[in-house]
Parts: C-alpha cells; structure tokens; sequence
C-alpha cells in the first residue's frame, strides 16, 4: 500500500515536471500580448504629452513675443514724448531772428495807432529772403492792414454830411497817407467836395442861372477869396466847373474854367482847367458840324 503510495507520487511529479516549461511557455505568451497590447497605448499617451507641450511651449513663446511688442512701443512712446518735450523746449529757448523782432515791433506800433510805422516795418520784412516765415507773415499782415483801411474809407465816404465824410477822410489819410489806401482816400475825396460843391451851390441857384459862388468867399476886388487858400479856391472852381459839365450846363462850366485860368495862373490845377476847356471846344465844334449836317 506504502509501495503503491509512493509510486503514485513519483509519477505526478514527473507529470508535473514534464509539464512546468509548458505552462512558463503559457505564461510568457499572455505577458508578452498583454505588453503589446500597452505599448500602443503607452505610444499614443506619449505622443499626446509631446502635442500638448508643443503647444504650450508655442503659448509661451507667443506671450514672450507679445510682451516684448508690448515693451517696445512703451519705449518708443517714452522716446517721442521726450523727443517732443526736447524740440519745444529748445525752440522756446531759441532766440527769435531779427525779422521776428521786427513782426513783434510792428505789432506793438499797430496796437499804438502807428499804421504808417507799422507798415513800413512790414513791408521791409515783406522784401526780405532770410526768414521766409516771417516775411510770409508780414505781407498777410500788409493785406489785412490794407483791407482794414478801404473798408474804413467806405464807410467814411458813405456818411451823409459831406462836411462830416470830408472830416473822417482826412482823419484816415493821416493813417494811411504812406499805404495803398491812399488812393482809394484820393477818389473818396474828390466825390465828397463833389457833393458838397453841390449842396453849396444850391439847386435854387442854378434854377434861376446864377453862377454858383464859391463856399466862404468874400469879395476883396479881384474876385479870390481873402481866408482861403489861393490853391483851394482854384480847385474848387475846377470842381464847379466839373459840376456843371456832368449837368449839361457847358457854357457855365467853361466859365469856371476861365476864372481858374485867369485869375489862379500858378495853381496847380491851371493846366487841368486848361485841358478841359479845349475839351469842350471841341465838344461844341463837333455839335456845330453835326448840327451843319
């Protein structure tokens, strides 16, 4: 029974060592599928935290960049404001040309009522090359100036009073004598002492055919006035003689000429009077060949 015993366990161990390789066999073929079955898995995590540091070391640079943009238009800002503060700082040190003192000085003379002054300041700064600013600024100084005048001219001559507007005139020319202004002073003038040559004449006067009289004349014998000036009283016969002539009134015109010619040879309107008396010879030489014919 013994004997039996132990040959029956003799021949499980040999069964069973006739069949370990086996089973090791067994066991290294299921370890070795189960590792293949990981390694695709463990390939693809691993390729995934490749991907995903990619992508964030990309984060990181472009947030480098862009912060390093950022710093740069800072520093760019920094240098143009000081840049700035620089340039008006050394232009505000900087010492104005001669021209600019001149504007300055001019400016100072306009505001004192010296237009003549200023002007002629202007004008010379006008001319100059040195300073081109400046002389740009002063010649559209001068247009303004001369503006100002004529506008004031015009509204001096529209004055109803002819005393009055005569008064304004003159008051202006003292401003503007040395100006481009004095001509439109010049023709303003002359178209007042033309009115008020009319109002003293007086339209009954004329009505009734006597030959108009000049303003405040006295008769001292010879026929000119003894408080006026030789010159005046010459001019203001050529000026009744003008009227009469705009009016039609020929002969009484040529009247007034001759007592210009006559009796103020040496004024300086004799000539004048001169040349419009043969105007109107020849005037009434064409009428009488018209007439003829």
């Amino acid at each position: 029974m013994i004997r039996s015993i132990a040959s029956l366990l003799f021949i499980l161990s040999l069964a069973a060592f006739l069949h370990l390789p086996a089973l090791a066999a067994n066991g290294k073929d299921e370890q070795a599928a189960d590792d293949e079955q990981q390694q695709p898995k463990e390939k693809d995590d691993s390729e995934k935290n490749k991907d995903d540091k990619s992508d964030y070391l990309k984060r990181r640079e472009q947030e480098r960049a862009e912060r390093e943009k950022q710093r740069e238009e800072r520093r760019k800002e920094r240098e143009a404001a000081k840049k700035k503060d620089d340039d008006e700082k050394d232009k505000s040190e900087e010492k104005p040309s001669r021209q600019q003192e001149q504007l300055t000085k001019a400016e100072k003379k306009l505001q004192d009522g010296d237009i003549i002054g200023a002007w002629s300041l202007l004008e010379s700064i006008s001319k100059q090359d040195d300073d081109e600013a400046a002389a740009k600024q002063a010649a559209e100084r001068l247009k303004q100036i001369e503006a100002k005048g004529q506008d004031e001219v015009k509204k001096a001559a529209a004055i109803d009073d002819p005393a009055e507007a005569e008064k304004q005139l003159s008051a202006l020319y003292k401003k503007y004598w040395r100006t481009p202004v004095k001509n439109a002073l010049a023709d303003a003038t002359k178209q007042v002492k033309l009115r008020k040559a009319q109002q003293k004449a007086g339209t009954t006067a004329d009505a009734a055919g006597q030959p108009p009289a000049l303003p405040a004349e006295a008769d001292a014998g010879d026929g000119q006035a003894s408080d006026q000036n030789p010159d005046d009283t010459a001019r203001m016969w050529l000026i009744i003689g003008d009227i009469h002539r705009i009016n039609g009134r020929s002969t009484k015109a040529a009247d007034a000429y001759r007592k210009l010619v006559y009796e103020y040879p040496d004024s300086r309107f004799t000539q004048e009077a001169r040349n419009k008396l043969d105007e109107l010879e020849a005037e009434s030489a064409a009428e009488t060949v018209g007439d003829a014919q």
